[in-house]
């Protein structure tokens, strides 16, 4: 079949026509500013200055009084897109589901997965403001939503409830980050009192209702929940596709009458809330779309309540005008024509017609986009601002870490953000979101990865931890390096017999002050590194101490290497080898010597202790899998001490994820 279908190089978009494209010109193209429009090309720079358009509105130029809304975008930005990395900030250690701005702009909504939280940073500077650690949380956080007034937040993970909590009015930064007093309202959608096992019920799309008195929810049984938070009860349960519903969205802004669903039986439905009811047969359907070749992830609409924006695992993204779509008949005849349908699981496996052209016979699209690649997980895509570009634009994530930037004019691709060009490895950015005033985006990317290992590197003030962390995971040294206050940390990804391993190493302060802070970090640690200085015999004297703290708070089977440092100042030494060695082996410890000045043994100490938590955890794996278990694949956090590894991926509970 795949060698019937045209190669997606021979793919042109078509001119896009009707009221969208000129709606789109008119509000993108501000003629009285910029450069005549020319179609097929992207929206130029202003070639007049600000003073020059005042003076020019001041004396009566124009085709109106005052600044039409384009021309106000213009001013604004002169239709720049987010084109650079200016700046890149490892929030978390665990991958970013959710990361999102407030409708103000003023806040900045991310959702990891590894640590369970939800974290408020403030926009402007990216401070942590506050932490919301996950109540019955299972596999990841699915999606959250933010009340339009900042006050209230939604999350939601693999079960049946919704949890709400309310942030409060005021952000002052004395206060705690992380606030145990915080309310995690309750909202069970089935009953099922939060029972985790209950992810037949999953929840993997959410939306406030405009007006805040209701929830939207797409789950995993197939249907769209609407839960009355005043009555605190679920007032709809509509079935009404054959598969999950892995997105909702009301189409207009301020009404929330009108509803859309997507699901992976390929369709996307629209409702009237006012119609919307069990009873119905059609359950308040008002309306399919039909084109998608495979499930969708991810709606997201205009907002004028006509026209929507669709993301899909048959790698296209959708423009769809409401006035155009079927009605159930119709829908069920397009449905009913053979379109090129793969057996595949997009969460480990390529798409089978990568590079060729799959269509819909009977595809009701305005537009349709191509390029990034919908793998992994479910990928978003948003429209572009309205204050500042006019929502000509469309954008979204992608599996290989680029976010692309499509002119819904020419449906040509107008701009790419690339990742970090020192990354070794694609990233998957599962969410990306553009500042509702400002020419700049925040993406939320995934390293991939088959296993994380915690590490910690213990030892006195002084004997070069900062530096053996610094050199190893960024190849630099300091002279003038400072004792560490608390803990630091920084990751690294390596290879061992083909497998990539991350590295999460924590730099603990040695300073006796610190002591009970670093030692909680302890808990979760696969392997440490006990640091003295080969020039203090008192560092070397305090180390059966640190191994007894170590211990005492970390998992009995952590793998321990004795590492004396500061090799290149051998002519000070004053711990002989055949000391550190004759302790190693009463203590059955590793032992190297290695300098992070001359950058001599370090890769060689990081390597040997990842290597064999490696081989560790490969045996215990084993042992799982003949038992009937299955062995960790890809982002498992390891803990060496566990019989059986947690398995990352089960297909029970993350068959949209």
């Amino acid at each position: 079949m795949l060698r019937g279908l045209p190669l997606l190089s021979t793919y042109q978009p078509p001119p896009l026509e009707g009221d969208l494209a000129t709606e789109m010109r008119r509000l993108a193209a501000p003629d009285e500013l910029a450069a005549p429009y020319e179609v097929g090309s992207s929206p130029t720079a202003a070639v007049a200055s600000p003073t020059a358009a005042v003076l020019r509105r001041e004396c009566g130029g124009g085709n109106a009084s005052g600044f039409s809304p384009s021309a106000q975008a213009h001013l604004v930005t002169s239709h720049r897109l987010p084109g650079r990395l200016c700046r890149q900030g490892a929030f978390k250690s665990s991958r970013a589901y959710i990361g999102q701005y407030s409708h103000d702009g003023s806040k900045f909504i991310a959702a990891f997965q590894g640590e369970g939280v939800i974290a408020v940073y403030d926009a402007e500077d990216m401070i942590n403001m506050k932490e919301i650690e996950a109540r019955q949380l299972r596999w990841t956080i699915t999606d959250t939503a933010l009340s339009r007034d900042g006050r209230h937040i939604l999350y939601s993970s693999i079960n049946s409830t919704v949890h709400l909590v309310d942030l409060g009015g005021s952000w002052d930064r004395s206060e705690s980050i992380g606030n145990v007093t915080d309310l995690h309202e309750a909202l069970e959608l089935t009953g099922a009192r939060g029972d985790v096992d209950d992810y037949h019920t999953g929840v993997w799309s959410l939306r406030w209702a405009p007006g805040g008195e209701e929830v939207l929810a797409g789950t995993a049984d197939c249907c769209f929940y609407l839960y009355s938070v005043a009555q605190g009860r679920t007032v709809a349960r509509v079935r009404g596709h054959r598969d999950h519903v892995n997105a909702v969205e009301y189409m207009d802004g301020e009404a929330g009458t009108l509803i859309a669903t997507g699901s992976d039986d390929s369709l996307i439905k629209l409702w009237d809330r006012r119609l919307v009811s069990e009873a119905r047969r059609d359950g308040g359907c008002v309306g399919t779309f039909v084109g998608h070749t495979d499930g969708l992830t991810h709606l997201s609409a205009k907002g004028d309540g006509r026209y929507l924006l669709s993301n899909s695992k048959d790698q296209t993204l959708k423009i769809w005008d409401v006035r155009r779509a079927s009605d159930a008949a119709a829908a069920a005849a397009a449905a009913a024509r053979e379109a090129p349908r793969f057996q595949w699981d997009y969460r480990w496996m390529e798409y089978p017609a990568r590079n060729r052209l799959v269509e819909h016979p009977a595809d009701g699209a305005l537009r349709t986009l191509r390029g990034h690649r919908v793998l992994h997980t479910l990928i978003r895509a948003y429209w572009s601002p309205a204050g500042t570009t006019g929502q000509r634009y469309v954008y979204a994530g992608s599996a290989d870490g680029i976010v692309r930037i499509w002119d819904v004019l020419t449906g040509q691709v107008a701009g790419k953000l690339m990742p970090n060009s020192s990354s070794r490895q694609e990233r998957t950015v599962r969410d990306c979101s553009w500042h509702p005033f400002l020419p700049e985006m925040t993406t939320g990317a995934w390293e991939d990865y088959d296993y994380l290992f915690k590490v910690v590197l213990i030892g006195d003030s002084g004997v070069g931890k900062s530096n053996l962390l610094s050199r190893f995971t960024r190849n630099e040294f300091s002279l003038e390096s400072k004792s560490t206050i608390g803990v630091e940390f920084a990751t690294r990804s390596i290879q061992v017999d083909g497998k990539t391993i991350k590295a999460q190493i924590w730099d603990t302060a040695g300073q006796e002050r610190y002591r009970a802070i670093t030692s909680a970090y302890y808990r979760g640690a696969v392997g440490a590194l006990l640091v003295y200085d080969i020039t203090k015999q008192v560092t070397f004297e305090n180390v059966e101490r640190w191994l007894k703290e170590l211990r005492d708070h970390a998992d009995s089977n952590i793998v321990i290497m004795l590492v004396g440092n500061k090799s290149d100042l051998r002519h000070l030494r004053s711990v002989p080898t055949e000391d550190a060695k004759a302790f190693c082996e009463r203590e059955n410890l590793s032992f190297i010597e290695t300098s992070a000045l001359e950058a001599t043994n370090v890769e060689q100490a990081f390597q040997r202790i990842l290597t064999e938590i490696y081989h560790i955890v490969s045996k215990k794996a084993l042992a799982a899998e003949e038992a009937n278990v299955a062995a960790p694949s890809s982002g498992t956090a390891i803990k060496v001490s566990e019989a059986a590894p947690e398995p990352k991926k089960k297909a029970s509970c993350c068959a949209s994820g």
